[in-house]
């Protein structure tokens, strides 16, 4: 990844301090534009989210 960018779209990540699994629908220097699925909500929620407080994370589906 470039130094400008941390994350790219399509990378699944999770704040640090824990919570839902986010997909990067885009990333600058500074933050990233998340979405995930609420099951609290049953709607897709987004929020742009400081990088720094974000993390990778392997991320693989349960198929059924």
């Amino acid at each position: 990844m470039s130094e400008e960018t941390k994350f790219q779209p399509g990378d699944t990540v999770q704040m640090k301090s824990g919570g839902p699994i986010m997909t990067i629908v885009s990333s600058g220097s500074a933050a990233s534009d998340c979405k995930w699925y609420s099951d609290e909500n049953n709607r897709i929620q987004a929020e742009s989210i400081e990088n720094q407080c974000l993390m990778k994370v392997d991320y693989k589906p349960a198929l059924p």
